[in-house]
């Protein structure tokens, strides 16, 4: 356990994943890895959300400790939400590296097309927001997630709406 040694291969061929919180699923998933002494890298990962999204990259590896990534993503027209409130398609070119410690985002995001739904959205009263009683997300806990730095670009289209639920 001091020293180990990964080594070998792996592959996901025909796979699907249900997310529930976004009500889609993901299908077509296939994914080839490669193992070697002190690096784990994903040659391709593909899959199918209506639109296709490709990955690939590379972590390395300090005995059971996590160093130095890069992880590559491109998407066109993927369904990444169908929910009551939220019905979204977009897009992504992006590249997340760095370390545990800390991590930079890359890229550009394109909101292709979609509805926002809002209850009283557009309404001439203002209304208090409070989240000191937010339930906290498991993000919370991930220190790669609370160290990372986003420079993306964010591009919403033309057929992107903000709907009031409450009202036509």
């Amino acid at each position: 356990w001091d020293t180990p040694r990964l080594e070998g291969s792996l592959r996901l061929r025909n796979g699907s994943v249900y997310l529930p919180t976004q009500n889609i699923t993901v299908r077509d998933i296939t994914a080839t890895s490669q193992f070697t002494p002190g690096r784990i890298e994903l040659v391709q990962l593909k899959a199918n959300s209506n639109g296709r999204l490709e990955a690939s990259g590379w972590l390395a590896m300090n005995g059971f400790l996590p160093g130095p990534f890069e992880l590559s993503v491109s998407g066109q027209n993927l369904r990444v939400a169908d929910t009551r409130n939220l019905q979204m398609v977009s897009s992504i070119q992006a590249t997340v590296s760095g370390t545990p410690d800390g991590a930079t985002a890359t890229g550009r995001i394109t909101l292709e097309r979609g509805a926002i739904h809002l209850e009283e959205f557009g309404e001439p009263q203002v209304e208090a927001v409070r989240l000191d009683d937010e339930a906290p997300s498991w993000l919370d806990g991930l220190d790669l997630y609370r160290q990372l730095t986003l420079d993306m670009r964010i591009r919403t289209d033309r057929n992107v709406w903000f709907r009031n639920r409450s009202g036509p």
